[in-house]
């Protein structure tokens, strides 16, 4: 009796290596959706306006660009290897090969440059908190202080300082640079808001006045100029020092004349050449004088700090108005603290997403490297194809991310 043979079909006809890449393949697919979804959906439950704008968080569209090309090129590259080894010309597949890991170094590359771009700007997501602030606040105002001072006492000689004033405009109408222009920027910016915000019980108005200090130390891209408004600011403040000034010297007089009146009652006092009476009367007049010259003592001071708060802040302006949309920070050469509406969720959310990338990225060069030094022929091949097969999803990972990230 004849026997057939039968030929049984595999359950997956395909190698169990390309089988194994495409179900990593699809988990890797589930994570980076997830990824994407949540920046979706953060992106899109703030209001129109409110995500930080590319020119705020330093996002380089070029740079997004340029990567985009290079992780091109090097998926053209991976999949010329791949040929060169189905066709067992293992030199040429290696010389591929070669140049997709010099391509990928080269993301890399420009990748940790855009990072280095938004870390010396303190745009990162770090515990407690970067010097990036979502919104302008009071404990904004208490940051930027404590940086201030922490940079000013870092720089500043062991000997007191007495605070810097402005020098003269010159003659051709620029203001040289102040000494000390931290102390400046401490005294006529941050003291001044305190100082202001304590004087008023108006909500609106005490984050307007921090807005306006977040906006001197660095302007966003859509921010409004407050040029203008420093400037009347400025004119207002000269007219109230005036008037102070003027205030300082009758109180100065009526010290003096005081302190006279005071000086001849107590020697009044203790002459021999009067009565009991007489010093009795002049010991009463001498403590009504005392408790006068306690109060003009009091009132004088009181003039004296006002008027010196505000030449702090008149010579602030005078320092910041020539270049304030450059930013307090770059003028200073200090890293102050920035507010960047909603900039804490795109930061966690852009070196999530990047850094997730980078890190696969970083996974497939470490496994090409490991393949380079075998003989890259026919018998490598479909290994070789696995190989690209992730490079290539890795492309199009950043594809997606070009587009979310860079173009949206």
């Amino acid at each position: 009796m004849h026997q057939e043979s039968l030929t049984y079909q595999p359950a997956v006809p395909i190698p169990n290596g390309r089988l194994a890449i495409w179900l990593f393949l699809s988990t890797e697919i589930m994570f980076f959706t997830a990824l994407f979804g949540a920046y979706l959906i953060f992106r899109m439950a703030v209001p129109p306006g409110d995500w930080p704008s590319r020119q705020d968080v330093h996002v380089d569209v070029w740079l997004g660009a340029l990567n985009t090309a290079i992780l091109l090129a090097s998926s053209i590259a991976i999949g010329f290897a791949v040929t060169c080894a189905k066709q067992n010309r293992a030199s040429a597949a290696k010389n591929w090969l070669a140049m997709t890991i010099a391509l990928g170094v080269a993301f890399l590359a420009v990748k940790s440059f855009e990072y280095r771009e938004k870390i010396v700007r303190g745009i990162y997501p770090a515990a407690p908190r970067s010097l990036l602030h979502d919104r302008a606040d009071i404990y904004y105002l208490s940051h930027l202080k404590e940086v201030i001072a922490r940079e000013t006492l870092t720089a500043a000689p062991a000997t007191p300082v007495t605070p810097t004033k402005v020098e003269p405009i010159k003659t051709d109408g620029t203001k040289p640079l102040p000494k000390n222009p931290a102390r400046l920027v401490a005294a006529g910016l941050v003291v001044w808001t305190e100082t202001a915000i304590s004087r008023t019980t108006d909500e609106q108005k005490k984050l307007e006045l921090i807005q306006l200090a977040a906006d001197c130390v660095q302007p966003l891209h859509n921010s409004r100029s407050h040029s203008t408004e420093l400037a009347q600011e400025r004119d207002q403040l000269l007219e109230q020092m005036t008037q102070l000034e003027r205030t300082k010297t009758v109180q100065q007089t009526e010290l003096t004349t005081i302190q006279s009146e005071l000086e001849k009652l107590n020697a009044d006092a203790g002459s021999s050449n009067l009565n009991p009476e007489q010093k009795v009367a002049s010991a009463s007049q001498a403590r009504l004088k005392v408790n006068l010259l306690a109060k003009l003592t009091l009132d004088f001071t009181t003039s004296k700090l006002e008027s010196d708060l505000i030449r702090d802040r008149v010579d602030f302006i005078d320092f910041a108005l020539p270049d304030l949309d450059a930013g307090l920070g770059k003028k200073i050469n200090l890293r102050l603290p920035i507010v960047i509406l909603n900039g804490q969720t795109w930061t966690s959310t852009y070196f999530l997403l990047t850094g997730f990338h980078a890190l696969h990225l970083v996974a497939g060069i470490v496994v090409m490297v490991l393949l380079f030094p075998m003989a890259l022929g026919i018998a490598r091949a479909g290994l070789l194809e696995n190989v690209a097969l992730y490079w290539h999803f890795v492309d199009v990972v950043w594809l997606i991310l070009f587009w979310l990230i860079y173009l949206a």
